[in-house]
């Protein structure tokens, strides 16, 4: 979400009943290097959703202006 603040975007309110997680990205290269191959994605951060892969910090931002990112929390708020 603070990606989302930094470009001047204001987090979905729904943001506050989806369970997750957040938080720095991992400092240990290894981790780094697992959470990398693990979504066959080269760069941190990355966004999951429903227990899927959905993209990195470019991906949120277009997801963000489209629309698309508030649609991903509200169903994912819903399945809570």
């Amino acid at each position: 979400m603070r990606l989302l603040q930094t470009r001047g975007g204001d987090p979905p309110a729904s943001r506050r009943r989806v369970r997750g997680r957040a938080g720095a990205a991992p400092k240990d290269q290894g981790i780094r290097q697992g959470i990398k191959a693990y979504s066959d994605w080269a760069t941190i951060p990355q966004l999951y959703g429903g227990g899927e892969f959905v993209g990195g910090s470019d991906i949120m931002m277009e997801m963000y202006e489209s629309g698309e990112l508030a649609e991903l929390f509200e169903g994912a708020a819903k399945a809570d």
